[in-house]
């Protein structure tokens, strides 16, 4: 499988999930969702580069890709507070609020 392809397939369920959770669109079944496809995305995103042996995935040893996936990691920081609001709400108007922010 190609991780790459999954990890844009991830961030496009992500923004997926925002959306349907800010327009208040079977919030339960969404956050669920959500919550599972956000650590998922970062699990795999660790692996990527950390390397997960048992999974035949290799510790980054190649400069392009480790600047691409710093590239990722430095994005994804930045987006990463919006995602945990969303997640972290406590109720479903605040995880409303949290993804229309």
């Amino acid at each position: 499988q190609n991780i790459a392809g999954r990890q844009r397939t991830l961030i496009q369920r992500l923004a997926e999930g925002v959306l349907l959770l800010a327009q208040n669109v079977a919030m339960s079944k969404n956050m669920v969702a959500f919550q599972d496809t956000k650590i998922l995305f970062e699990e795999s995103h660790h692996g990527i580069i950390e390397g997960v042996p048992f999974a035949g995935l290799p510790v980054l040893d190649k400069l392009c890709t480790i600047h691409q996936m710093s590239e990722v990691s430095y994005f994804y920081a930045k987006l990463r507070p919006l995602l945990n609001g969303v997640s972290n709400a406590d109720t479903p108007s605040k995880s409303q609020a949290a993804a229309d922010a």
